[in-house]
This record gives C-alpha cells, sequence and structure tokens, in this order.
C-alpha cells in the first residue's frame, strides 16, 4: 500500500509541472524582453526565405524594362517594295521559256512533230533475199538472227545432250561382251552454247547412273548392277570417276561381285572419257 502512494503521487507531481511549465512559458516569454530593455528581435530568416528574395531579385534584374517610346508610323507615301518570286517559280518559268523559245525545234515538240527537214523512215518488210543474207550472217558465226553482231548469246543444249547421251550409252559392249551397259537410269546437269563476240563456247556438267551386266569368268553366272559416274564434266574429263555396285549382293557369290565390279570400272571409265569427248565436239557443231 505504501509503494503504490508513492508511485501515485510521483505521477502526480509530474502531472502539475508540466501543465504549470506550459502555462508559464509563454508568459516568459513575453515578459522577458520587457526586463532586457529592448524590443522584441525578429528571429532570423530560414533557408527558404532567403532563397526566394533571392529568385526575385534576379527576375527583377533580368526583365527588361518597357520602353517609353512610341514605334514610329509608316509612311503612307513611301512606296512599297515589289514581292520578288520564290525560286521553284523563277526556275519553271526558265524551263518554260527553254522549252517554247524555238517554236517547232524546241524539244518539248521534237517527239510529237519531229521538227527539222529530214523526213521519218518509214517501216518495210525484208526481201526474201535481205532474209537470207541475215541467217546467213548468223550461220556464219552461230547466232541467232536477232544477233547477228554475234554480242551474247546462251542456248541450252541439255535436252539434246542427254538424249544423245542415252544413244551413245545404251547397248554399249566392252572387253569382248563381257561387259555390257544396260540403260542410262538417270542423267541430271546441263548442257549449254554460249556466243561472246562472236566466239562460240560450249560446255556441259552430268552426273549419270547407268545400270550394267557382266561374266566376271567364263563360265559364271552373270551379275548385274548399276554405277554412278561423277564428273562427266567437260571442264576436266579426267575428274570423271566411275563408282559400280552390285544390285543384290548374295554372299556365295561375293569374289565373283568383286571381280564383276574392278572389270566394269576397269573398261567403263576411258569408255565415257571417249563418249564425253564426242559430245563435246557435236555440241560444237551445234
Amino acid at each position: 500500500i505504501i509503494g503504490l502512494a508513492h508511485t501515485y503521487s510521483c505521477v502526480m507531481f509530474n502531472s502539475i509541472a508540466f501543465i504549470l511549465r506550459s502555462l508559464v512559458s509563454p508568459l516568459l516569454n513575453i515578459v522577458r524582453p520587457l526586463f532586457r530593455g529592448g524590443a522584441r528581435s525578429e528571429p532570423p530568416p530560414s533557408a527558404r526565405a532567403r532563397a526566394r528574395a533571392q529568385l526575385q531579385k534576379t527576375t527583377a534584374a533580368s526583365t527588361p524594362k518597357q520602353s517609353q517610346s512610341k514605334q514610329q508610323p509608316r509612311n503612307p507615301k513611301q512606296p512599297m517594295e515589289p514581292a520578288t518570286a520564290s525560286p521553284a517559280v523563277e526556275e519553271k518559268s526558265k524551263l518554260a521559256e527553254q522549252a517554247t523559245a524555238k517554236g517547232e525545234l524546241s524539244y518539248s515538240y521534237w517527239a510529237g512533230k519531229g521538227g527539222g527537214g529530214v523526213p521519218l523512215p518509214e517501216p518495210r518488210k525484208l526481201t526474201d533475199q535481205e532474209k537470207e543474207e541475215l541467217e546467213r550472217q548468223a550461220s556464219a558465226n552461230g547466232a541467232s538472227a536477232w544477233n547477228a553482231a554475234g554480242t551474247f548469246e546462251e542456248r541450252n543444249a541439255s535436252a539434246w545432250a542427254k538424249a544423245r547421251l542415252k544413244e551413245l550409252l545404251v547397248g554399249l559392249r566392252l572387253a569382248g561382251g563381257e561387259v555390257e551397259v544396260l540403260d542410262v537410269n538417270s542423267c541430271e546437269g546441263e548442257a549449254n552454247i554460249f556466243l561472246v563476240r562472236g566466239k562460240k563456247r560450249c560446255g556441259f556438267d552430268f552426273e549419270l547412273q547407268l545400270a550394267w551386266k557382266a561374266v566376271p569368268r567364263p563360265g559364271a553366272v552373270e551379275i548385274r548392277g548399276h554405277c554412278k559416274v561423277l564428273n562427266f564434266s567437260s571442264d576436266d574429263p579426267d575428274d570423271l570417276e566411275v563408282r559400280p555396285e552390285v544390285g543384290a549382293r548374295q554372299p556365295e557369290r561375293a569374289a565373283d561381285e568383286a571381280a564383276a565390279m574392278a572389270r566394269v570400272k576397269a573398261v567403263l571409265q576411258p569408255e565415257l572419257v571417249r563418249v564425253l569427248g564426242q559430245l563435246l565436239e557435236e555440241l560444237k557443231q551445234k
């Protein structure tokens, strides 16, 4: 009980002291300057107030004063300067003057009226003799009739070359009938004829697949297969390559199959080089 009473008395004392301090402090602020014998001093201006005042001074100094002089009135008697034409208008007038300066001989009327004293040539048909002469000149250098000068012309001869290859290869029998070309299964590539400044240039590049049959030795079973012919090209015949394959391999005749493929490659490759040269010569004659 004594402890609670002591705590309560301390709380009451502090509360009364706070209330008295709150009441007396404003009175002391008013009375203190009177005892000092001077007027109450104003608190120093804050930093924001000083910055605002400086800004107002700067704005007032930079604003120009209004001119007191009045604008001189324009003299009504003074003549006005003539307006000058824009550069675009001047350029247009110059072009119009150049176009019409010479009347019918000006460039604007040449296409329509064709001025001058020389009449326009009348179109006419070529005679049979003139046609034959043009064809003769064209055939002399291999050019078409429309390209009698032989400047540049390109012809595609792929269809002819593929058909001619089939004629040269199918039924070809080599090494006394041991190897025979049965068919040309595929022929991919193209052949072209170029005419450059009156000179003919020919070339082709193909990839073939041939069907063949071979008898590797007397009394052996006939073996059939196919072979790829790579780089069948007029640029470099030495790069021609033959890759024979057997169609249906059988283990019991593996030795005969290997001998047949070796025989096909040995006899077919030089023959294909010969056919390549023949095809190129025939292409040059076209």
